[in-house]
């Protein structure tokens, strides 16, 4: 992972949202800041894995779960999903990355 600058960011959101892959799918997703502490402060959690979902209705959906310092993913602990999406809540100025 690395921090990358704005122009780089903008350039990868616009060629998602330019894309075939984003017709219909959500531009982005509000992680609530306590639902992540809530992931991450549990017993042997280092890090955390973002996967990929489809939910039935064939949206793009994020599945959130611990891992340990083995790279393991805690499945028997807290998994997070059903994120808040843009659209319907986008920012409520206007962002580049939009």
């Amino acid at each position: 992972m690395s921090n990358i600058s704005l122009t780089e960011a903008v350039n990868l959101t616009h060629n998602y949202q330019n894309s075939p892959v984003s017709n219909n799918q959500p531009i982005s997703f509000i992680v609530d800041r306590n639902e992540i502490l809530s992931v991450l402060n549990q017993l042997n959690c280092n890090d955390f894995r973002i996967y990929m979902g489809l939910t039935n209705g064939n949206q793009f959906s994020l599945v959130v779960v611990g891992v340990d310092n083995d790279g393991n993913d805690l499945t028997n602990g807290i998994i997070l999903d059903e994120f808040r999406r843009c659209p319907t809540v986008c920012p409520t100025s206007a962002s580049p990355l939009m």
